[in-house]
């Protein structure tokens, strides 16, 4: 996943919500604390994903992040619509729309 897609994605939403001007250092703060929220909950949803099958395998063996969505895209989720799919759910949320 791009990082810096996903803190540009925030730093909007961030400015979306507050609609005023934030200091650098408390809107990287706030950034760094959404991404590792946002992340976490991109990888729940490409797990949450998989079948049971799917899964069972993917919990055999200890793997890197780079590997999980390596196996998660072999395994036939659409890795791009899952992670899209999830931005617009954490933006609504976010945003409380």
């Amino acid at each position: 996943m791009d990082s810096d897609a996903l803190k540009d994605f925030l730093r909007s939403i961030v400015h979306e919500k507050t609609k005023i001007e934030i200091e650098k250092d408390i809107e990287d703060q706030l950034v760094n604390d959404l991404y590792e929220r946002l992340e976490n909950q991109i990888y729940r949803s490409l797990v949450d994903a998989l079948n049971d099958s799917q899964l069972k395998e993917l919990e055999k063996t200890e793997r890197t992040p780079e590997q999980i969505l390596t196996f998660i895209s072999e395994s036939g989720i659409n890795i791009q619509d899952t992670i899209s799919q999830t931005l617009v759910r954490f933006r609504l949320n976010y945003l409380g729309k």
